[in-house]
């Protein structure tokens, strides 16, 4: 009788729907937790590889740093004797490597500096406009020695009474004919040396210039 009777209270206990509730409720309790474990998990672990992707990035970005500061550091040496000269007309259209330096000698000694030869030229060469001009192409003139480069820059004023007669190239009536040397800079000099005159030009200064690769206001 016993039995029959716990057989009985077991089918009712199966049969009540709060007890199937229940169950699911369990089932459902369970999934969510386990879904919340999985997804703290995967939080950690990503959180964990954003961490050492951050780190890589920042030996690379101070690699990338280091590497163009070895570069910049190179052509500021590179850079250092040479210099840029503007406005000298091109003897001919193709005007050979040893034409160019012979000019530059010219034009040295019409500046008065007539100890620098051709022995202390490593090269001259013309530099083509970014963009169509009226005015010829730069000469980047490199040095052998920077005391010889010092002579020049030293005497630089002086282009303002070079003639065109005086670099054999004959009378140019062009009144905006004068040449100019500057320092030769290195292209992230370039652009500080835009922003400079840009800054000036907004402050009021009256100078902006360069003496030995150095920006001044």
């Amino acid at each position: 009788m016993s039995i029959a009777k716990t057989a009985i209270e077991k089918t009712q206990d199966n049969a009540n729907p709060n007890h199937f509730e229940g169950e699911e409720q369990s089932k459902a309790i369970e999934f969510l937790s386990k879904q919340y474990d999985d997804l703290h998990a995967f939080r950690k672990q990503a959180s964990q590889d954003l961490n050492r992707i951050d780190k890589n990035l920042d030996k690379v970005s101070r690699r990338c740093d280091e590497i163009a500061e070895a570069i910049e550091a190179s052509e500021e040496y590179s850079y250092q004797y040479n210099i840029k000269i503007t406005n000298v007309p091109q003897i001919s259209e193709r005007e050979s490597a040893e034409a160019t330096a012979k000019l530059c000698v010219k034009l040295f000694s019409a500046m008065g500096v007539e100890d620098v030869s051709l022995q202390d030229i490593d090269i001259a060469h013309r530099v083509p406009h970014r963009r169509a001009s009226q005015y010829p192409d730069a000469i980047i003139c490199k040095f052998v020695r920077r005391l010889a480069k010092r002579k020049v820059m030293a005497a630089r004023k002086e282009t303002s009474s070079v003639t065109s007669e005086q670099l054999g190239i004959g009378t140019i009536s062009n009144p905006d004919f004068r040449v100019n040397i500057y320092d030769h800079l290195t292209p992230r000099l370039q652009s500080l040396l835009y922003e400079a005159k840009k800054y000036q030009k907004t402050m009021g200064y009256k100078f902006c210039w360069v003496k030995n690769s150095s920006i001044c206001l």
